[in-house]
């Protein structure tokens, strides 16, 4: 469940985008904050003093 003011990234139709969870009415909703969802890279350590 989330909460008011979380953001997700929501799958429709084959399309996704980021959307923040609001109250309209008093019910929940979803509001599309941008097209598409943020992406994250994760990048490896290069520091080889990690092994010693």
């Amino acid at each position: 469940m989330f909460q008011l003011g979380q953001t997700s990234c929501l799958r429709v139709d084959g399309g996704s985008y980021l959307a923040r969870c609001e109250m309209k009415l008093n019910v929940s909703s979803w509001t599309k904050i941008q097209d598409g969802c943020p992406v994250t890279e994760r990048v490896e350590s290069t520091s080889s003093s990690a092994y010693h």
